[in-house]
């Protein structure tokens, strides 16, 4: 896995504390937001649903792997039903949004009471993605079987080590399981679609019926000469889907629409890391960086300092998601409006029971 930062939180009352800053950071909106914000409540529909939103309370935060702690997704330790709710409000005013909702997913939180927690106080309105656990194949499975359960989500980051193939976190008799159900999976490749192929595919040629949602559309590597290439393989999946969350390339976001078509693609905010202020940037020898003028502790000074032309107010990455979706659909021939209700609310009623 690849360091990110220098810092290292001291334990889990020190992580629970930093999450409290930066959420209050978080949800003071800038001028810049405030605009973007009242621009996208003209450009959304009214009923968005967001089909990738992570959500547990901190006493679900046993001890997260030393490993991942200066790692950015490790930015919120928890992030409750009331944070995302006010989230929902701050981002999306005016408009109904539904959520399908899942644990963070890094080592060390506690799964099955995660899970537990949504199953009692999600909203009726709202739909749950159980997080499975690649060590409780039963456990996994007769909660998959529960009727509350729309989905399944499992994470390369919830073993140790690392898994770097997928049959290692999706275990086979779960994928059997859950294609024999009909319920989604939601997968987050280990590395990016252009290096996951030869695994993804015989991943589908094994479960032909699985409907798959893959996670911020793969990963992908948005320099890479091969991405639409990959789409275009896919395309012929047809129970294959695709989230943007956490997306900020148009480019990739346009590959997916012409190849994997208007209706598999999902709208997913990555909530809460949408909330993480910062931009995306290739380095060179390094690869994709998060750069950030906030001290989050996973902030590598010497990368700051490298490109010190850096915005001093960014913006969260959740008005970069929104801006490289409406930049994608801009660039197609068909109905705007159309296309965003399809990707903001229609593609992901149709398979997630919303």
């Amino acid at each position: 896995m690849v360091k990110y930062g220098l810092t290292t939180l001291k334990g889990e009352k020190d992580m629970i504390s930093q999450t409290a800053k930066y959420l209050k950071y978080a949800f003071r909106l800038t001028s810049q937001e405030m605009v973007l914000r009242d621009a996208f409540g003209e450009w959304l529909p009214d009923q968005i649903i967001d089909c990738h939103c992570h959500c547990n309370i901190s006493d679900h935060t046993e001890k997260i792997d030393p490993r991942l702690i200066n790692h950015p997704a490790s930015t919120f330790s928890y992030f409750d039903l009331q944070w995302a709710e006010q989230a929902k409000h701050l981002l999306f005013s005016g408009k109904s949004v539904c959520s399908l909702y899942f644990s963070l997913p890094l080592f060390g939180i506690d799964f099955v009471n995660a899970n537990q927690y949504l199953l009692n106080k999600a909203s009726a309105l709202d739909r749950i993605a159980l997080l499975g656990i690649p060590s409780e194949v039963d456990y996994t499975i007769s909660m998959l079987r529960r009727k509350e359960i729309s989905a399944l989500k499992m994470y390369y980051l919830t073993t140790n080590p690392p898994a770097t193939s997928l049959y290692d976190f999706f275990k086979p008799p779960i994928l059997e399981e859950a294609q024999s159900l009909g319920k989604p999976i939601i997968l987050h490749l280990p590395v990016a679609i252009t290096s996951s192929m030869e695994d993804l595919l015989r991943l589908i040629k094994d479960f032909p019926r699985l409907v798959i949602i893959l996670a911020h559309l793969g990963l992908p590597a948005y320099d890479h000469k091969d991405l639409i290439n990959c789409y275009q393989i896919l395309s012929e999946k047809k129970n294959l889907f695709a989230d943007t969350s956490m997306v900020t390339s148009s480019h990739a976001i346009w590959a997916a629409l012409v190849t994997l078509g208007r209706g598999r693609i999902l709208y997913g905010s990555d909530g809460p890391l949408n909330l993480i202020r910062g931009i995306k940037k290739i380095l060179p020898n390094v690869g994709q960086r998060i750069l950030t003028s906030y001290p989050y502790h996973w902030s590598d000074k010497t990368e700051k300092e490298a490109n010190p032309i850096l915005p001093t107010e960014m913006l969260h990455f959740h008005w970069h998601n929104l801006l490289a979706i409406k930049e994608a659909i801009e660039k197609l021939d068909d109905n705007a409006n159309e296309i965003v209700a399809k990707v903001f609310y229609h593609n992901a009623k149709a398979i997630l029971s919303f």
